[in-house]
């Protein structure tokens, strides 16, 4: 990563937020052997003393700008606004040209039709109670 960082100028690999794979790093001895308790209590120091951490950033010296989880960079660096800053704003004010020409072009249609003449429906209950003629003779 740092020789990439180097060669490059930029993070081209990144870590994640979570891991995917656990590597745990191991000394194997045979049993009741007498390194294992010396390789322990210099292991042991090494990270007492912060030693094994500063192992680590002498490895990783100069990617801490990619050391970073996705999200946490420095965002705060002005830069001049390009067009696909813009893009989802264009879209969204296409869309409702669009939705308005539509809705223009369906009253124009629609305006121009003759208005429909009503029904009138009269029930026949209605219609003989209005009537001032007997029913029967």
């Amino acid at each position: 990563m740092e020789t990439d960082f180097s060669k490059h100028g930029s993070c081209r690999m990144s870590i994640t937020r979570g891991g995917f794979m656990f590597v745990q790093y191991s000394f194997g001895f045979p049993l009741d052997s007498s390194l294992r308790p010396a390789v322990d209590l210099i292991i042991y120091r090494l990270k007492e003393l912060g030693l094994l951490e500063k192992l680590l950033q002498s490895g990783t010296g100069n990617t801490s700008y990619c050391l970073q989880p996705p999200g946490r960079e420095n965002l705060s660096d002005l830069r001049t606004l390009a067009v696909g800053d813009f893009l989802g704003v264009f879209t969204l004010y296409a869309a409702g040209m669009v939705a308005c020409v539509a809705a223009f072009l369906l009253e124009v249609v629609w305006g121009r039709r003759p208005p429909r003449a009503s029904l009138v429906v009269t029930s026949p209950t209605n219609h003989l109670a209005n009537t001032a003629e007997p029913l029967f003779d």
